[in-house]
């Protein structure tokens, strides 16, 4: 791959982002992390494997449904449905939902600014739909929404979230500033569209459409994690502001990799780092900095996830380490408050391979299956080992559609899993 001009190429892409931006005066203040932290925690009570489900791919599902996103539509990619088609966007969400996805991102990964309020209203009246059709959904808790911000990378559109930046004459600093200042403004659009501490998160009705937290996708570097845990962590507006980050990673060579090159240990310990520090007390750690509900990775082919779970073992920071003792050794008392850091997220693509010659996808050996039996058996046999490693939060991202994410959702609430689950290996604070 060649060089990146993003001397020339960020400017447009951070412009290009940022379009339309506005500022409401009755924006609510985003809510209190701590709450966050135990309404996850708490909605995962009761589980065999206690974790979370995420939804899965948003674009790759509505090119399966016949949406065009190459061409034109390349520069917002899946966003340009919120813009021409809005209601097929609310039926991805509502199928998401209906298979039982506790979290559902929005379809604002590369969208500009102005349309982070049409993406979380989407998922508002998806789940308004799906009460619509069954009285008995009300009694259902509302999923969680999480606002989803790309990296850098996808406004370059140059593939560089999946081989890392190449920055040119830039030096590290100057690198750091032009990633801090595209989030920053990311992120100061998006809270607005935070919820805030009035609203009722399990209630079918709410006042206004609201996301619970800001997820951060596929970040190919370690850098560009750092500063965007700094500006969460420091900027006071965001101090409170919950927020996960996920990276996009694999294994080479039997070693636990960014896509830039870097050890995902290494990546991690950073991030945790920046968001106030090594300090061994983990309270302290949080009370001074707002470090992340969730890390993890995402886009990675299914067979690195466990190898990828595995390396985090090797993390030094004190929050990475107690979250592993926790996973290893659970306490009996789940009533406690929840830890600062959730745990690992993971959500893997199928696994299929795209042929360019032939411009479709093709079927691998390591692929999740797309049928329902076929992914149920992919669940059975993998989340136990991957909620063994710590993984907290687990769903799809491209080419997972509704059917694999019903199949993960059964291999959670099920008790046909507890008997295969290594004696010992839960992680009670880990959800």
């Amino acid at each position: 791959m060649g060089v990146v001009d993003t001397n020339t190429l960020g400017e447009s892409a951070v412009s290009e982002a940022n379009v339309g931006v506005q500022h409401s005066q009755g924006a609510m203040q985003p809510v209190r992390r701590w709450q966050v932290l135990e309404r996850m925690r708490h909605r995962s009570q009761g589980r065999r494997l206690p974790c979370l489900v995420l939804d899965g791919g948003m674009a790759t599902e509505l090119e399966r449904r016949g949406h065009d996103l190459s061409g034109v539509d390349a520069e917002e990619w899946s966003a340009s449905v919120l813009r021409r088609m809005p209601s097929d966007v609310v039926h991805v969400h509502r199928d998401y939902i209906e298979a039982g996805a506790d979290v559902v991102s929005t379809a604002t990964y590369q969208a500009r600014a102005d349309l982070f309020a049409r993406g979380v209203e989407l998922v508002d009246e998806a789940w308004r739909g799906v009460c619509d059709v069954d009285e008995r959904n009300v009694r259902r808790r509302r999923p969680f929404c999480a606002l989803s911000l790309g990296p850098y990378a996808a406004f370059l559109r140059d593939g560089s979230e999946y081989s890392g930046y190449r920055w040119g004459d830039l030096s590290r600093p100057q690198a750091a500033e032009k990633l801090s200042a595209f989030h920053a403004a990311r992120v100061e659009a998006a809270l607005p569209w935070l919820r805030g501490e009035a609203a009722q998160p399990d209630a079918a009705q709410s006042p206004r459409a609201s996301a619970d937290w800001i997820l951060f996708e596929t970040v190919p570097d370690a850098l560009e994690a750092e500063c965007i845990a700094r500006l969460m962590s420091t900027r006071p507006a965001c101090r409170q502001a919950p927020w996960a980050l996920s990276f996009q990673a694999r294994m080479d060579d039997g070693r636990g990799v960014l896509a830039a090159g870097e050890s995902v240990a290494a990546a991690v310990d950073r991030v945790l780092s920046a968001c106030s520090g090594d300090d061994e007390n983990e309270r302290s750690w949080l009370a001074n900095g707002n470090g992340p509900l969730y890390l993890g990775f995402n886009c990675c082919a299914p067979q690195d996830i466990g190898g990828l779970l595995g390396e985090l073992t090797h993390c030094r920071h004190a929050v990475a380490r107690n979250y592993r003792a926790r996973c290893q050794a659970p306490s009996s008392r789940p009533d406690m408050s929840p830890p600062p850091f959730l745990g690992w997220c993971v959500y893997p693509n199928s696994g299929e391979r795209w042929d360019a010659s032939r411009q479709r996808w093709t079927p691998s050996s390591d692929m999740i299956p797309l049928d329902s039996a076929g992914a149920r058996h992919f669940w059975h046999k993998h989340l136990p080992e991957w909620r063994a490693l710590g993984a907290a939060l687990v769903g799809g991202c491209c080419r997972v559609g509704p059917t694999i994410i019903e199949a993960l959702t059964r291999a959670v609430r099920s008790g046909d899993h507890e008997r295969i689950q290594p004696d010992g290996q839960g992680c009670e604070y880990g959800v």
